[in-house]
């Protein structure tokens, strides 16, 4: 794997994600899909705009799409089906859910129809390495759903919980991304595994566009005259 075919995807979805930002939020505040201060919330900003996710899609979708140029033949077309469906369940509901407002049990309903799409494409938790003989132990069917299953929707809501400050959540996602790519891409990973650090390459990327942009459209919002009315 040339470095190439790394810095390409990065490239685009740094682009991608940095121009979809300022979009985003300019369609934000004209659908009304906006912060509302709360005793609870973190930020007082009030006219804050929401649905920050439709950037960092458009930015992974970006980055994917040129990463698949180079892994086009190592990629399971199954896997891929589940990817897209399922992330497109998410981000729907995380559009329904600034704009209109979800309950606790309506978002882990979707979350763990969403995690069915992809166990259901090949994305599951099929063996688990015991630590001190390191001896690999095969789940059961039916285990593997449920490992997986909580695992996809355990990390879902671990984003969400530290999505409370402006680009909180997109600087954790860069550093886990950067991280994974970094261990697929190590010459004794596997030929399939190591394709894939151009799949972990674009999420990283794509966090950072929105990181960068952050501040800037945060100051402007602050010096804005809606975001006085929050104070």
């Amino acid at each position: 794997m040339e470095a190439r075919d790394l810095l390409i995807p990065l490239c685009v979805a740094i682009g991608g994600a940095a121009l979809a930002t300022p979009l985003v939020a300019r369609t934000a505040r004209a659908l009304a899909i906006v912060d509302h201060p709360s005793e609870r919330g973190v930020s007082a900003r009030a006219g804050m705009p929401l649905a920050g996710g439709l950037a960092v899609a458009a930015g992974f979708a970006a980055g994917f799409a040129a990463a698949l140029h180079a892994i086009s033949e190592a990629v399971d077309p199954r896997q891929l089906d589940g990817l897209v469906m399922g992330a497109t369940v998410m981000v729907v509901a995380g559009i329904c859910d600034d704009r209109w407002g979800m309950n606790a049990w309506s978002k882990f309903l979707v979350q763990f129809f969403a995690a069915a799409i992809a166990i259901a494409h090949g994305f599951e938790i099929a063996h688990v390495t015991e630590p001190f003989t390191m001896k690999s132990i095969v789940l059961p069917e039916w285990l593997k759903w449920v490992v997986s299953a909580l695992w996809i929707v355990g990390i879902t809501n671990a984003i969400n919980l530290v999505d409370g400050l402006d680009g909180l959540a997109s600087g954790v996602g860069a550093i886990i991304g950067a991280t994974l790519t970094v261990i697929a891409s190590r010459p004794e990973t596997s030929p399939a595994n190591s394709s894939s650090s151009l799949a972990t390459a674009a999420p990283t990327s794509l966090r950072i566009g929105p990181v960068r942009l952050t501040s800037t459209l945060s100051s402007s919002l602050v010096k804005s005259p809606t975001s006085s009315s929050g104070k």
